[in-house]
């Protein structure tokens, strides 16, 4: 069983986020990226990107016939590199298209947006994932035809969009592409109650708002010795008038009797409704050493190898989940050694291990692992504290050191080979010493050992 240390500091606003104002109707994205070849294939850049959206009107009103952005074919039965089409987020129905389609070289196009909701996601609206097989019923693109496309609403910041090639060196051109934005779909919030942290005679409470539904929220525990939560309420702490959706809140209980078991719930309300989080508990006892932590936060690597890939969903390798990964591509144009997955924490930990759970394979020839250490950061001579090869795949491995503070780790890959996926489900620091950390509640600094 893993305890919990998270030392918050606490600032104590109402919270609230309110979605930044859009406007409705037919809008032209503001910026655009070529996202690069598929892992294996060699296909042609896109050209003139900006011209697929410099209509000066929004559409269905454009200049289809001035100007476009471009993408050709280098290899037959290869699928182009994505246009990437950027704009704030916005509450939306349907994509418009006025583009090249169709037979004698594109048997496919795909189509998709990126979905704000929760940790994001992309979702395919023309053609389907992966590219094979016929178009589906909303696959289908009249050439050069301003052609809707309409999908559930949702909040989008992107569309992608890619050919797929039957014939080799052919150019096909897209015109115009834009967004139809619409009010903001207000939904309830979606909440989590997470692990409490503990003292003799006190306790932070912790949750996460997840999704706030797309509406001014505000937040609340409720608490008390049953599901009943009889003893009452406290406002969550800290608070934004700009809020982070996946940010996670706190509130101090003091007072609280030793060894008496409490229940306790994150509920969280906007204007179409309340969630209530769910039940958690928690039982006040002496604070002690020799605790699994888990890191509180990650960045990306400052220094990558040229062409290297970052890692995505880097959180998922310190949320206690191991259905969730955090993920690095490994492309066959990528060197060995990989970038490094950064790990922090935000008070100085005094460890003498560290477990991780990561891929493991005939591919990877090491795991290499770093601590920054308070006294000399990642130039430590203790490092690396690991470089093997021989553990277990996606199982826990613990390596120990001479106890250290410390605020990080880092971890790479050294690989023999390309075109596959490394993933790291979890890591954890520990603890030897009784760590003290410092909350600034209502005004007032609260002190505890941890």
């Amino acid at each position: 069983m893993k305890n919990y240390i998270s030392c918050l500091v606490l600032v104590a606003v109402l919270l609230a986020f309110a979605p930044s104002a859009w406007a409705l109707g037919w809008q032209l994205p503001i910026g655009s990226a070529d996202e690069g070849p598929v892992s294996g294939n060699t296909n042609i850049p896109w050209s003139d990107l900006t011209l697929a959206f410099n209509a000066g009107t929004s559409p269905p009103i454009g200049d289809y016939s001035v100007d476009y952005a471009g993408n050709g074919s280098a290899v037959a039965g290869q699928v182009g590199n994505y246009a990437n089409f950027t704009f704030p987020a916005a509450s939306c129905d349907s994509i418009g298209v006025y583009a090249d389609s169709g037979l004698p070289a594109v048997d496919y196009v795909q189509i998709q947006v990126w979905n704000t909701t929760g940790t994001g996601s992309w979702v395919t609206i023309c053609g389907s994932t992966p590219l094979v097989g016929s178009f589906p019923a909303n696959g289908v693109l009249s050439n050069d035809t301003w052609t809707v496309i309409p999908f559930t609403p949702m909040t989008i910041t992107t569309i992608r969009f890619r050919y797929h090639y039957t014939v080799a060196g052919w150019t096909y051109w897209l015109w115009d592409i834009a967004y139809h934005s619409i009010p903001p779909v207000i939904t309830p919030p979606t909440v989590a109650t997470l692990n409490a942290d503990i003292d003799l005679n006190s306790a932070v409470l912790q949750g996460q708002i997840i999704d706030d539904g797309g509406a001014v929220c505000t937040a609340q525990f409720e608490y008390g010795t049953t599901t009943s939560y009889e003893l009452g309420t406290v406002s969550v702490v800290p608070s934004y008038t700009t809020y982070s959706i996946g940010m996670i809140c706190g509130a101090f209980l003091g007072g609280l009797t030793t060894g008496q078991t409490y229940h306790y719930r994150l509920n969280v309300t906007n204007s179409v409704g309340a969630t209530q989080g769910n039940d958690m508990i928690f039982t006040p006892a002496a604070t002690q050493a020799g605790w699994w932590v888990d890191p509180t936060g990650d960045t990306a690597d400052p220094s990558p190898p040229p062409g290297a890939q970052q890692w995505q969903n880097k959180a998922a390798a310190y949320d206690d989940d191991d259905q969730t990964l955090a993920n690095l591509s490994h492309y066959t144009t990528d060197t060995s050694p990989t970038t490094y997955l950064y790990l922090t924490h935000s008070v100085a930990l005094t460890c003498d291990k560290i477990r991780i759970k990561a891929s493991a394979g005939a591919n990877i020839t090491a795991m290499v692992i770093d601590l920054e250490t308070v006294a000399n950061g990642y130039a430590d001579s203790v490092n690396p504290v690991y470089n093997s090869n021989t553990y277990p795949s996606q199982q826990w491995q613990e390596v120990p050191f001479a106890a250290t503070a410390i605020t990080g780790a880092r971890i790479r890959f050294s690989v023999s080979n390309a075109g596959f996926v490394i993933n790291v489900s979890d890591f954890d620091f520990h603890t030897v010493g009784v760590e003290h950390c410092w909350a600034f509640i209502d005004g007032a600094f609260a002190g505890a050992n941890k």
